[in-house]
């Protein structure tokens, strides 16, 4: 088990290492070096111990040291992002760290390697190896974490928070684990529970840098793969937004539908386009639907979505509104909207790929709105009663129109 998280975890990392090879500024060199040596440490790490103790010890020398330039290169992206840390040159305290490893190993810290003591004492010049390696990278991951958490709120990407938040945990999680891993170190190898507690702490250090590994190689893989990604979204969000097409345009029976809009693939169109297609449709559909409905419903659904969404985004709180004046337009017969016959709009450039994407997935909040109606009720009852104090009669049409079923269904 050891050996398959070991490797699994040096091909992760080795991986975003050489991901971020052609990457020159001074934060992303040191992501790239710091992945490198950990994945070097991991490789390391993974190779079964030989029988000569003296092999046993140079082994244990390369993952110190691997470490401890893994610890370098946090601390070269933490020095471009802090203030305090930007005039300290990496090379210089990367290097004064490597030579005190180097200087520890030569005075005999590991040789309690070579010839293990009887006795229950470490040895001074083993400890004060350990503590350096293991203080070096906390050094820069402290610093990095730090700056993460003042950053956050101003990264307007829920995915992005949750990612740094989650890297700053498996920070923790494997720093933990390796300051276990160099404590029980020191102790005398017939403590009891320690081969327990090693392999725990082994386990978890390799997890937590197997998932610290997948999540720089996505990072970084996002930027190349982007318009990919979008491709794929483009073609998600056409297929959501057919519900939606098919109940605006059977509510307006003068469109005709355009035959441009075909099923999305990447093998043969881009999404991208059909999705723009279908967006015209919908835009100009409820442009339409727009013209029946009185100036006060429309307020009325602006002034429900801001009482009712005060603790969302303003995009939900945008489809919120649109889909309660939409609710009203729709609440009668399907196919009895306006008769004024409307065409597209002019051929014109698309939107850029991401304000599309938006521009969807705000057409998919209201849909949903639409389909469940747990707010868009609430608000043709309140306009219920508003009518029945002016119009029985259209309020009592009104009420039979509400106990009909959604109208847009679950597909």
């Amino acid at each position: 088990m050891h050996l398959t998280l070991s490797l699994v975890a040096a091909t992760t990392l080795l991986l975003a290492a050489v991901l971020g090879l052609r990457r020159r500024t001074q934060p992303a060199v040191g992501i790239t070096v710091a992945a490198f040596f950990a994945g070097v440490a991991a490789v390391l790490g993974a190779i079964p111990l030989p029988e000569m103790p003296t092999s046993r010890a140079y082994l244990a020398a390369g993952v110190l040291i691997a470490i401890g330039l893994a610890g370098t290169g946090l601390f070269t992206t933490a020095s471009a992002l802090s203030r305090r840390l930007y005039a300290i040159s990496p090379i210089a305290a990367g290097g004064g760290v490597l030579l005190g490893q180097i200087l520890l190993i030569v005075d005999g810290a590991l040789h309690p390697l070579i010839e293990p003591r009887t006795g229950g004492s470490c040895n001074p010049q083993l400890a004060m190896l350990t503590g350096l390696t293991l203080a070096w990278p906390m050094v820069g991951a402290g610093v990095l974490i730090g700056h993460g958490r003042r950053v956050l709120r101003y990264i307007p990407s829920t995915a992005m928070q949750t990612t740094l938040r989650l890297s700053a945990a498996l920070f923790v999680a494997a720093l933990s684990a390796l300051a276990v891993l160099a404590a029980l170190q020191l102790l005398p190898a017939t403590s009891p529970g320690a081969r327990g507690v090693i392999a725990a702490s082994d386990v978890v250090m390799l997890c937590c840098a197997t998932l610290l590994g997948l999540g720089l190689v996505a990072t970084r893989l996002s930027i190349p793969l982007q318009p990919v990604i979008e491709q794929i979204r483009a073609a998600v969000l056409f297929h959501r937004l057919r519900g939606l097409e098919q109940v605006l345009v059977s509510a307006v029976p003068s469109w005709k539908q355009s035959e441009v809009i075909a099923q999305p693939s990447l093998l043969r169109e881009r999404p991208d386009a059909a999705l723009y297609a279908r967006m015209v449709v919908i835009w100009d559909t409820t442009r339409a639907l727009l013209s029946r409905v009185p100036t006060q419903v429309v307020s009325a659904a602006v002034d429900f979505a801001h009482e009712n969404g005060s603790g969302t985004s303003p995009d939900r709180r945008a489809a919120l509104a649109e889909a309660s004046w939409l609710a009203w337009a729709l609440r009668g017969e399907l196919g009895d909207g306006p008769d004024a016959a409307f065409q597209v709009l002019d051929p014109e450039l698309p939107p850029r790929t991401g304000e599309l994407l938006a521009e969807a997935r705000l057409q998919v909040e209201v849909a949903t709105q639409l389909r469940h109606g747990r707010l868009v009720e609430p608000f043709l009852r309140h306009l219920l009663t508003i009518e029945a104090q002016h119009d029985p009669q259209a309020a009592g049409a009104m009420r039979q129109d509400l106990d009909r079923q959604p109208v847009i269904r679950d597909s």
